[in-house]
């Protein structure tokens, strides 16, 4: 009787009581990452909502405290927008980051995109201090594989290991860091633009 042909990426080591895992390339994958597929952040989208709302209310008022509000406002506006930006740039970063690990083939094949497109979003959040998006990032990360706890889970493993975190830890090194990309941002939004003296950005500057 024939025997089925294994797939190339299922290997059975001699003395090794886990056979049938499956064994992943440490060295990463080569797989490109596909588009990003969720919406822009609904939540994110209706707090600048509201917050314009806010800003026309304050430009209508009158009174002593008239200016001030505005500017609250103005400048609260103006965070939430720089929080938006920074936020997307930095799912984005983190999306084509994992296309690269090794786990990315089963991602594909299982048709996991917007399952990882989720935990990119709340880990992202998580990072940046949004505590009701930790337990939901590590929940995402363990239906990924992106413990080893999990890995064992899903009866997968990586080859390699050493050299993959080695490779993993040189990428992030030259990764600019996430609070450096943030202050970047916020300086450029604190210039105002000359074209555009009257912008939220130039209330930063005063």
């Amino acid at each position: 009787m024939m025997v089925a042909a294994k797939h190339p990426t299922v290997r059975a080591r001699r003395n090794d009581p886990r056979r049938g895992f499956r064994v992943l390339d440490g060295a990463g994958s080569a797989l490109p990452a596909p588009e990003w597929p969720l919406r822009p952040n609904v939540d994110l989208l209706a707090a600048i909502k509201a917050a314009e709302g806010q800003v026309e209310a304050a430009q209508a008022a009158t009174g002593p405290m008239a200016a001030a509000n505005l500017t609250k406002a103005e400048t609260k506006l103006a965070r939430l927008r720089l929080q938006a930006e920074v936020w997307a740039e930095a799912e984005q970063a983190l999306w084509v980051e994992a296309w690269g690990w090794p786990q990315a083939v089963v991602w594909r094949e299982t048709r996991s995109e917007r399952v990882l497109a989720l935990w990119c979003r709340l880990q992202v959040q998580a990072e940046d201090g949004v505590r009701s998006a930790v337990a939901e990032a590590r929940q995402y990360g363990d239906r990924l594989g992106l413990t080893p706890q999990a890995l064992t889970r899903l009866q997968l493993e990586t080859e390699h290991l050493d050299q993959a975190q080695d490779e993993t830890a040189a990428r992030r090194a030259k990764r600019t860091d996430w609070e450096e990309r943030a202050a970047r941002a916020v300086a450029a939004y604190k210039a105002p633009r000359p074209e555009d003296p009257g912008s939220v950005r130039a209330l930063f500057a005063v």
